[in-house]
């Protein structure tokens, strides 16, 4: 669980000229130092900046809905530093005040082209990870309901996809559910040794809660 962390307990600090940019939290790794403070859905300081990131600080900020950060970088010369979204409008956000429906829509689908597109320091991400994304940040930075009915008209998993289990199975999607986006029908093609099935078989991922799908492509 992230703690506010205080000026006089930073093990990290940084002269104030420092350059930064903008990542998605994906992206960030342990040794990153936060070059802005980062507020939770409350307005209190999940951590602040000059703090070097741990793997359990970054996996503190997306079990809290951080969607991104700026870091320290000094190869970065066109980003100012700029304050994150006050605390009172964080509050807003979270009851859902003030901010019409439709913005709340186009503050999803912006979300997720900008998850699914690339960018000239990244990689752009799969759809099933930028939903996953959306789905841990819902109640936090967006309106939980709306990702339900956004991802019911997003095709996560289009039929045809090949996708690899937990198991170690490999097989294609061969069915799929608007209100189960992340849980299709796969067809198993082969075994965790790459064999080929000479019987292939089918798993309702609706079902079977266990297993998941790590990679599709």
């Amino acid at each position: 669980m992230l703690q506010f962390i205080d000026d006089e307990k930073r093990s990290y600090f940084l002269p104030r000229c420092y350059l930064m940019r903008k990542v998605y939290i994906f992206e960030a790794k342990s040794g990153d130092v936060l070059a802005v403070d980062i507020y939770g859905p409350n307005g209190a300081v999940l951590l602040a900046k000059g703090v070097k990131l741990t793997d359990s600080y970054i996996r503190g900020l997306r079990e809290n809905g951080i969607r991104h950060i700026y870091i320290h970088d000094i190869f970065t010369f066109d980003i100012e530093e700029k304050p994150m979204i006050s605390p009172v409008v964080r509050q807003q956000q979270a009851a859902g005040k003030y901010i019409h429906e439709f913005a709340r829509i186009i503050a999803i689908a912006d979300v997720f082209d900008a998850l699914t597109s690339p960018r000239d320091h990244r990689q752009q991400h799969s759809p099933h990870e930028a939903a996953e994304y959306l789905c841990a940040a819902g109640n936090t930075l967006f309106d939980y309901e709306l990702i339900k009915t956004f991802l019911k008209y997003v095709a996560i998993y289009p039929l045809g996809t090949n996708i690899v289990l937990n198991t170690g199975y490999r097989g294609v999607v061969s069915n799929i559910f608007p209100e189960y986006p992340l849980r299709p029908v796969v067809r198993i093609l082969q075994n965790p040794n790459g064999e080929v099935l000479k019987s292939p078989f089918e798993i309702d991922l609706r079902k079977e809660v266990n297993v998941t799908i790590v990679e599709a492509f």
